[in-house]
């Protein structure tokens, strides 16, 4: 049987479908494309180009990935999308949405950017200073701490704000108004040896006092 081979120089205008085994040239389309057989990318199947892609790519429909991870090895330029990634190399930027079904758990201190934020907890106070922070001063100079605090029907809950320079620290409570009657407790900050402190100092004890601060 004579298989027949054209040869096109010119344009060619296809008003159904093309089925081609072996393209070296360049395909230009506006219909859609509906891929149902499996590839590997890198293969050596065919003469076309396979990945590392560095030319352009334009797609003007819809990019649906079903899997969950996207893997870049060489990529230049923009990526965009909704899933989550594995990039070995992306040297321009990167835009992702990705949605967490999770919380996110901080155990000790949290680290962002030159602050550091803390927590403390004093389950029931002693009468006098309760210690909630000590922390070196290092570069920092300031720390704002939200706090609430109660005993049986007393609460109240506020904002401390303290700054500090060499051996000499300043600090200020605005608070909610009491419920009931927290006067027994107020908060104070010092320098000792190059570290700020601070301290519930209690009038009573009993008190249950909660702070999250941040060093700035």
């Amino acid at each position: 049987m004579k298989i027949f081979q054209p040869i096109v120089t010119g344009s060619v205008t296809v008003s159904g479908s093309v089925t081609a085994i072996d393209f070296t040239g360049s395909l230009y389309g506006t219909s859609s494309y509906a891929l149902t057989a499996s590839y590997a990318l890198n293969g050596g199947g065919g003469s076309g180009a396979g990945f590392p892609f560095t030319g352009s790519a334009v797609i003007t429909g819809s990019l649906v990935i079903t899997g969950s991870t996207l893997s870049t090895e060489g990529f230049t330029g923009s990526l965009f999308g909704t899933s989550s990634w594995a990039n070995n190399t992306i040297s321009s930027s990167y835009t992702a949405t990705s949605s967490y079904a999770t919380n996110f758990t901080v155990e000790s201190t949290l680290a962002l950017n030159g602050t550091l934020t803390d927590s403390a907890t004093v389950n029931s106070s002693i009468v006098g200073s309760n210690n909630l922070f000590t922390q070196a001063t290092g570069s920092r100079t300031s720390a704002f701490g939200k706090y609430t605090l109660y005993k049986g029907a007393n609460a109240r809950a506020g904002e401390f704000t303290t700054a500090w320079n060499g051996t000499t620290s300043t600090y200020y409570d605005n608070s909610t108004t009491d419920i009931g009657n927290t006067s027994d407790v107020t908060f104070t900050s010092a320098i000792v040896t190059s570290q700020v402190q601070i301290n519930a100092v209690a009038l009573s004890s009993g008190w249950t006092v909660k702070m999250l601060v941040t060093y700035l």
